[in-house]
């Protein structure tokens, strides 16, 4: 399974999505991709790639406001999970944005998960909070790596639940895994000009 946005110049911004998106009513239900091979959600120039829920409601003044999703995120891959933004306004994620309350993501992958942000792209596995809220945040890799990298001036690559307003609670149970004895790794990486 393979989404990409792939904008060939600033003058677009391109959209991959498998989502449930509803920017001022309410989200709920559940997103399942599973594939007995790899799942790449992948972003390149400006554009957005991502399977998941979002919830993101503006105000009249189009300011955002409390986040309205109540639903949740499986992804099951029998080889690799890759989630990667590359250029700058470029966003990729498995994402459950907006949750208000509980719902979980969950990325299973017999192979490794790599998360990479490079070069002004954002990346997430998790969940992007709108006010108060969030969700349980499970990412395993069975037999590999988990591999968290933001590389490049302003690239961003987030594991977890990640607060987008200026106030607000987050909550939920965040998880990581790589199970196998021999060669599972948990790696986190940042330069000196990424978060």
């Amino acid at each position: 399974v393979t989404l990409l946005a792939d904008s060939p110049n600033s003058g677009s911004f391109d959209e991959a999505r498998i989502v449930n998106l509803g920017l001022n009513g309410t989200v709920t239900g559940t997103v399942k991709v599973t594939t007995t091979g790899d799942v790449e959600v992948l972003s390149y120039g400006p554009g957005a790639a991502s399977i998941g829920n979002f919830s993101n409601p503006r105000d009249i003044d189009y300011n955002p406001i409390q986040g309205k999703n109540s639903g949740s995120v499986l992804v099951q891959a029998g080889g690799n999970v890759t989630v990667s933004a590359s250029d700058n306004s470029s966003y990729a994620s498995i994402e459950n944005g907006g949750a208000a309350s509980g719902g979980s993501v969950t990325v299973n992958a017999t192979g490794y998960v790599l998360e990479s942000a490079a070069d002004g792209g954002g990346a997430l596995i998790g969940t992007r909070v709108f006010g108060n809220g969030g969700s349980n945040v499970s990412v395993t890799s069975a037999n590999s790596y988990v591999e968290v990298e933001a590389t490049g001036s302003g690239s961003s690559a987030q594991l977890g639940n990640i607060e987008d307003l200026t106030s607000g609670s987050v909550n939920g149970k965040v998880t990581v895994t790589a199970a196998n004895a021999s060669n599972g790794s948990i790696i986190v990486h940042a330069d000196s000009n990424s978060t």
